[in-house]
């Protein structure tokens, strides 16, 4: 860049010169190649040719003036690029983060098909416990519900042959979605992957699914579009045993 910046530099700087060569010897019909030597020796041997007509002096000044102009504008880019170089090697480090942070309500990969004692050992004994026959189109299967009452929700802990598989959300006070309905994920540390895809939507409940590595589906239920709220989430992260989501 440099390079190419000095160079028609040069080339406009003494286009006056090629000019008048040319004219001086276009009765000549002496070839291009001959002239540009010509001057490329008058540039190595010998300064700016002293010319005695008015008109030419005249358009020395003019041409001269141009060139200075162009120097400082060839001064004034390189300092650019220079500095642009700089700023390209050693980059700001900008964290992404927007004005307002997204509480995270429930870390959902956290407790993905881990057993009772793991359960036991994150949240403690839980309020209650008790047996559940899930029965439906795939059949009946014996569960266990780990019920808790944690910050701002009442949490039920489904297992099935003792590993986690489903969890269900009551708020005690309706959730707020902050700005983008997306953010709702973020609201329980889901990191939605690029096949997710939303299967219902009536306005009211939404569900998804496929969602991310660990959660197969997730629900959201009691969504009031006016105020941005919801008061249900459901998180399944193995749909072998239970109804598909439709």
């Amino acid at each position: 860049m440099l390079f190419y910046t000095v160079y028609f530099t040069f080339l406009y700087s003494y286009s006056y010169k090629i000019f008048f060569i040319i004219k001086k010897n276009t009765t000549k019909q002496i070839p291009t190649v001959t002239i540009l030597k010509t001057l490329y020796l008058q540039q190595l041997l010998e300064p700016l040719p002293t010319v005695t007509n008015g008109y030419h002096k005249e358009g020395k000044v003019i041409f001269m003036k141009k060139v200075i102009k162009l120097v400082v504008l060839a001064i004034v880019v390189i300092f650019v690029i220079m500095v642009v170089k700089d700023i390209s090697k050693n980059p700001i480090q900008k964290k992404e983060t927007s004005s307002e942070e997204i509480p995270v309500i429930l870390d959902a990969d956290a407790y993905s098909r881990i057993s009772s004692e793991q359960l036991v050992e994150l949240l403690g004994e839980a309020k209650s416990t008790e047996d559940w026959n899930n029965e439906n189109s795939k059949g009946t299967f014996q569960m266990q519900l780990y019920t808790y009452d944690l910050d701002g929700m009442y949490t039920e802990f489904i297992l099935y042959e003792d590993a986690v598989v489903k969890i269900r959300c009551f708020a005690t006070k309706p959730w707020e979605i902050k700005k983008d309905f997306d953010n709702v994920f973020k609201m329980f540390n889901i990191t939605v992957k690029d096949s997710a895809r939303k299967v219902v939507d009536t306005g009211v409940t939404y569900k998804f699914s496929p969602v991310s590595d660990t959660v197969a589906e997730f629900e959201v239920y009691n969504f009031d579009s006016e105020k941005h709220t919801f008061d249900s989430v459901y998180i399944t992260y193995n749909l072998n045993y239970f109804d598909d989501p439709n």
